[in-house]
């Protein structure tokens, strides 16, 4: 059992309460130290906890390891299935070791992540284009001077004046152009991106 005990749990047996931490000697109280010692004083000596109790005008040591009943501090669904501080002490240390676990595999995934939009951010130039006018057949030039192009669009609707990502035909008609064609004049906007490094077989 690790000492001292966690912030926030409280040892409760036959008058003993005690708060938060707990304090570590070398050794049970023994001789004067223990006549002297406070009756209801809670410590942690030997991996055990000990009370200090008075008997008969006689004061003595307790173990309360496995045997003092604790409540938490605060309501605490993780430990109330705990009956000793023993099992709540590895109920506790599950669940950190298990926090841990997630935290490193969520910052693994954020870093995993952040890498691919950097990548895609250095391995991509961008190119934004918007009509002046309704047409059927629209010439953006991004002059990329590439035919490795991508280029997503929007339709204008005539009804709503609002602007829907929409499936058209796109041709490359050249390194440094691109042609939509639509069924309708319409307005549009174009997002033309150009990838900067190309796999080779």
């Amino acid at each position: 059992m690790a000492f001292p005990f966690v912030h926030g749990m409280q040892i409760v047996k036959g008058g003993f309460i005690t708060n938060a931490v707990v304090e570590t000697l070398s050794a049970p109280l023994s001789g004067e130290e223990l006549n002297e010692a406070q009756v209801g004083r809670v410590y942690a000596a030997d991996n055990k906890i000990w009370g200090v109790v008075e008997v008969d005008g006689s004061k003595k040591n307790v173990d309360l390891t496995s045997t003092y009943v604790y409540t938490p501090v605060m309501s605490s669904p993780l430990l109330s299935g705990a009956t000793t501080a023993e099992e709540a002490d590895e109920i506790l240390s599950e669940n950190i070791v298990e926090l841990i676990t997630k935290t490193d595999e969520h910052e693994e995934k954020i870093t995993d992540l952040t890498d691919k939009v950097n990548d895609l951010s250095e391995n991509s130039e961008t190119f934004v284009y918007e009509s002046e006018s309704p047409l059927t057949t629209h010439t953006i030039q991004h002059n990329f001077a590439s035919n490795y192009v991508d280029a997503m669009v929007w339709v204008k609707n005539v009804d709503t004046n609002k602007y829907t990502a929409d499936i058209v035909e796109v041709e490359v008609t050249d390194e440094n152009t691109v042609t939509v064609n639509l069924a309708e004049a319409r307005d549009i906007r174009v997002v033309v991106r150009k990838a900067v490094k190309t796999a080779t077989a």
